[in-house]
């Protein structure tokens, strides 16, 4: 006797695609359930830097799950590997910059290839962004062997990982793009990358100076990572929540995602990070430029009253002070004018002496802290050329998810990359924010995904034959 199986409340069957759909929402709760041992052990490498006599036959064992978890299916170690990347602990014993999401990625890419191996082709990155990434991997390659062999480069091993980590953006990007192919996973992942913000963010709350004195906690991220780097990862995953706000319906996901936005906008307030506080600031007028100004003043009719607390306030004021006196006051106690008379001498010992074509990565440190500037001592204005035509096609990629008509998930895309976008912009002038491994993982990652909804987007307006004002071309820089 065959069994009829019926939703709740309503007597009609199930059609095979909703059995679907169902098993799959299944599969997806019980890979991600399985991956939560990974995860668990990251947090504790996080929040101990420990290690006991057990730590690598359970590490070796979780290794083998998240493996099996991976090779099942890659769009569940894309989810696993953001929720990773939100703590980004190190792992003891070895290399001093090995991290947790390193091995998932590492996971993760033997899993695409053995998949396109499989399939016998190799899904080319058809994208705008591809053409000026290789010409900057091109010269900076090229750059720094001529530094190695000028001395220029003092560290051959930091160099390398420094250029290895930048093509490893790109790759997380091209993963997403090939493996990601419908609206349900795009939707599934925004919500594991907000939730992977606030984990970051309630990691660094917990952790504070003193949990029993408000004014006292400072939010920083994982061993080896300061509170500034830790804003830029918030404020791209504050502007994912603040955009998935304009979508999300259904009551459960909007109660998670306002708590998760709540979560990362204390966690970047107690930084107090005076960059940080900046970026939010232009992360949230850049919602002034969309068709959300509504979003931009619910936000700040909650955001301004929270800064007029007392160390807040202060915080606020003391900005205002160190931007007002940078350019005459005393490098001991003004940051911005020590990083302005670092800037004016890596200008003329980096970049002046080496101008066209630079003197290779690793030729300057991160320390410098200006993106932009480091760029130029590395690869030259060619170089420095080539990554700023990188960073105008990452713009007309979300100029045209803003324009995408009537689709609400390229909508929501371009309104979080927007935001995310505006605020490394901003803090690439203080830090390197386009190199940083704590940023740029998560914004590739969601920059896929919005080539992915503008994908999907477009090729269902030329099958529906949709006329053009629904999805527009996209613009200049696409």
């Amino acid at each position: 006797m065959s069994v009829v199986r019926t939703l709740p409340g309503v007597s009609r069957p199930l059609t095979p695609a909703e059995l679907a759909a169902r098993g799959q929402q299944r599969l997806n709760v019980a890979m991600l359930i399985g991956g939560l041992p990974g995860l668990a052990l990251a947090i504790y490498l996080a929040v101990t830097a420990q290690q006991g006599p057990w730590f690598y036959p359970l590490a070796a064992g979780i290794f083998v799950l998240q493996a099996v978890i991976i090779f099942s299916d890659l769009r569940y170690g894309l989810a696993l590997f953001i929720l990773s990347a939100a703590l980004s602990p190190r792992l003891p014993g070895l290399y001093d910059n090995l991290r947790v999401e390193d091995f998932v990625f590492l996971l993760c890419f033997i899993a695409w290839v053995l998949r396109s191996m499989g399939h016998r082709h190799f899904a080319t990155p058809r994208s705008s962004l591809t053409l000026p990434f290789l010409l900057l991997t091109t010269i900076s390659i090229c750059a720094t062997l001529y530094g190695l062999a000028a001395g220029v480069v003092p560290d051959w091993k930091y160099s390398v990982f420094i250029q290895v980590k930048r093509v490893e953006y790109f790759l997380i990007f091209w993963m997403v793009v090939t493996t990601v192919r419908s609206r349900q996973w795009v939707d599934l992942l925004l919500l594991v990358f907000i939730g992977s913000g606030a984990l970051a963010a309630l990691y660094g709350i917990i952790r504070g100076d003193d949990p029993m004195a408000v004014s006292s906690i400072r939010v920083t991220g994982p061993e080896g990572e300061n509170y500034n780097t830790l804003c830029g990862y918030l404020v791209v995953a504050i502007a994912a929540a603040a955009a998935s706000l304009l979508r999300v319906q259904e009551r459960g996901q909007r109660f998670f995602v306002l708590a998760c936005g709540a979560i990362m906008v204390v966690g970047l307030l107690l930084t107090y990070s005076r960059e940080g506080y900046i970026m939010l600031g232009g992360t949230l007028l850049s919602l002034a430029f969309t068709r959300y100004r509504g979003l931009l003043l619910l936000l700040l009719a909650v955001l301004i009253p929270v800064l007029t607390i007392g160390p807040m306030r202060e915080n606020l004021k003391d900005t205002g002070r160190t931007i007002a006196a940078a350019r005459t006051d005393d490098p001991g106690s003004n940051s911005l004018t020590a990083r302005m008379n670092g800037w004016r001498w890596r200008w003329n010992t980096g970049f002046a002496p080496r101008p066209i074509f630079g003197g290779g990565v690793g030729s300057v440190a991160l320390t410098v802290d200006n993106e932009y500037l480091m760029r130029a001592c590395e690869v030259g204005l060619v170089g420095l050329g080539f990554f700023l035509w990188l960073l105008f096609r990452m713009g007309g990629i979300i100029r045209a998810l803003n324009r995408a008509g009537r689709d609400e998930t390229c909508r929501v895309l371009g309104v979080a990359l927007l935001g995310g976008f505006v605020g490394l912009l901003i803090q690439g002038t203080v830090a390197p924010a386009f190199t940083t491994v704590r940023t740029m993982e998560p914004f590739w990652f969601l920059l896929g995904l919005g080539w992915v909804a503008y994908t999907i987007a477009r090729n269902e307006a030329r099958a529906a034959a949709v006329p053009a004002a629904a999805i527009r071309p996209a613009g200049p820089g696409f």
